[in-house]
């Protein structure tokens, strides 16, 4: 972890480019529909030193679902953590032999990850207030995909575990009524 600027890295140089497009769009006064794509919090677990400085390392402990649920098939579950066995300090382990110090560092670097996504929405959010563009205008976010974060003894994606496939997604459409939630399968 470097104690570098947020902008340093790719989603922070995305999150400041686009406020700037988000201000250059509010001031043609045309409707506009404008996408923005962040990497994190998927791998690498890279951010700026003040979002793993936000949590304890010690803090995080392993989920309570070990293991594969009696019955679903092994080749299934995905115990190799693919995505993961690609770093040096990892790539000759398998989930289960994960030391705990191991465990907590990754749980740790996922968290620290997440916040500065949360930093970098929250520019764009910032963007719109600034424009006075935030009472007519819907915002989306979402993910492509859930994350196993050691539940059921594994880590990453790529399996029907409901940890990888529940995705987030979050709308606010101004006039609709703040915190609802739609426990239905959604598609995207």
């Amino acid at each position: 972890m470097a104690d570098v600027p947020d902008d340093t890295y790719t989603d922070g140089k995305r999150a400041v480019r686009a406020a700037q497009v988000i201000g250059e769009l509010a001031g043609q006064g045309q409707p506009f529909f404008f996408a923005v794509g962040f990497s994190k919090p998927h791998l690498p677990f890279v951010a700026p030193k003040k979002y793993w400085d936000l949590y304890q390392r010690e803090d995080f402990t392993m989920p309570p679902n070990k293991g594969i649920p009696p019955g679903y098939p092994p080749y299934a579950a995905n115990l190799s953590a693919g995505e993961l066995r690609q770093y040096a300090d990892i790539n000759d382990r398998v989930p289960t032999e994960f030391p705990d110090d191991l465990n907590a560092r990754l749980l740790h670097g996922y968290a620290a990850c997440t916040s500065y996504a949360d930093a970098n929405v929250g520019i764009l959010l910032d963007a719109l207030e600034k424009h006075g563009l935030e009472e007519n205008t819907i915002v989306v976010v979402w993910g492509d995909h859930g994350w196993k974060l050691g539940d059921h003894s594994t880590w990453c994606k790529h399996t029907n575990f409901e940890c990888d496939t529940r995705a987030p997604l979050l709308m606010r459409v101004p006039g609709s009524e703040a915190g609802q939630v739609c426990q239905r399968l959604v598609e995207f």
